[in-house]
């Protein structure tokens, strides 16, 4: 169970895998898509690999990707932001941390989540994650101090599930304005 604190400072994400949406970008669109990004951003987009980014940027930019790469999908705000989620992660495997994570990572999918406190460490600041073990094959994820939609996370956790081969379900509830609990079982 994630502490009741305090929450001062707002979350953000390394460089890195906000890189990683953008050069997904550029590789579907090459310098048009980036431009249109940068239009809609409103500023230059360019990040140093450890900078960190906050989380609410990251969020226009990753959704901002989506509707340049699928600009017809005419989804709701809460399947854009699934959709997104499920981005997001394709996206972080691509990274050089996100290859290098998967190949050192328990060869289960608990196992994996179970370490997601410690691997949140490396990827963000300000943002917490806890784990606890409910089954075989079932997990209870808090995340605290996020600004991502609720529907951003579940799309993530789904995609993963799916990068492991498994079928399963997502409960989503949302405790706050900033925390969300999600029950991933499969």
């Amino acid at each position: 169970m994630i502490k009741k604190r305090n929450y001062n400072k707002p979350p953000t994400i390394k460089g890195i895998f906000v890189n990683s949406h953008i050069n997904f970008l550029k590789k579907y669109g090459g310098q048009d898509a980036l431009e249109q990004l940068e239009k809609k951003m409103n500023k230059t987009i360019k990040y140093n690999i450890w900078q960190d980014v906050p989380l609410s940027e990251e969020i226009q930019i990753i959704e901002h990707v989506f509707d340049i790469v699928y600009p017809a999908s005419g989804l709701s705000p809460k399947d854009r932001a699934f959709e997104a989620g499920r981005l997001h992660f394709r996206n972080f495997i691509t990274t050089p941390f996100g290859r290098i994570l998967f190949a050192a990572l328990p060869k289960n999918f608990k196992g994996t989540l179970l370490k997601l406190p410690v691997i949140i460490k490396h990827i963000f600041k300000n943002l917490e994650f806890s784990v606890t073990g409910i089954s075989k094959n079932k997990v209870k994820i808090e995340v605290s101090n996020m600004n991502y939609p609720m529907e951003h996370f579940s799309g993530l956790f789904h995609e993963w599930m799916q990068f492991w081969k498994l079928k399963g379900r997502i409960d989503a509830e949302k405790k706050s304005n900033i925390s969300c609990e999600y029950l991933i079982s499969w």
